[in-house]
Parts: C-alpha cells; sequence; structure tokens
C-alpha cells in the first residue's frame, strides 16, 4: 500500500516444512516516499495472524550519474589538460512524478 492504493496484492506459496516465505519487491517511484507491506496467514481451525511494516524510503535522484575521464587534447600544437566532466540526469516533477 502507499498513499491509500493497493499496488500489489498476490499469494505466495508455501510448501509443508517450509519455515520462510520471500518476495522480491522491487522499490519504484509509486511507493515513495513510503509504503507499507500488510502480510497475513491462517493456521488452524482458521484463524488468521497478520502483521505488517512501514517502509520509509529515501528521496534520492532517481536519474542517471555519469562522467569522463580526465584526458589531453592536443589543438594546434598546444597540449590543453581537460579536466573530469559530470552528468546529473533526473526524472522530470517532484519525486518522479510525470
Amino acid at each position: 500500500m502507499s498513499k491509500g492504493r493497493i499496488l500489489r496484492a498476490g499469494r505466495q506459496r508455501h510448501e509443508p516444512g517450509q519455515s520462510l516465505v520471500t518476495v522480491t519487491l522491487p522499490v519504484t517511484p509509486e511507493l515513495i516516499p513510503s509504503f507499507r507491506v500488510v502480510a497475513y496467514y491462517f493456521v488452524p481451525p482458521g484463524e488468521i495472524v497478520a502483521d505488517s511494516v512501514w517502509v520509509d524510503v529515501k528521496d534520492t535522484c532517481m536519474g542517471t550519474v555519469g562522467g569522463s575521464e580526465p584526458g589531453v587534447v592536443v589543438v594546434g600544437g598546444v597540449s590543453e589538460t581537460l579536466g573530469w566532466a559530470l552528468e546529473v540526469g533526473g526524472v522530470s516533477g517532484p519525486r518522479g512524478d510525470p
């Protein structure tokens, strides 16, 4: 759940004797700034066990970062040393919203 919406729902298979069930959940822009994971299961004779965890996602740049190494350029017989170049690209809108 994020921003009052259920973003993913499903079942995870639990094999006999299995004590741990895992789920991979990629963090996407729609899960920012926070989301809640709710899990539950049934135990005989039909009792429900439930719990949840609140995840606060750290806001960071969701774009790309690139760069180039320093080098030497020769122009008209004169050599010039170039420094580092850094390029940062981001997603438009606040927190990645279009």
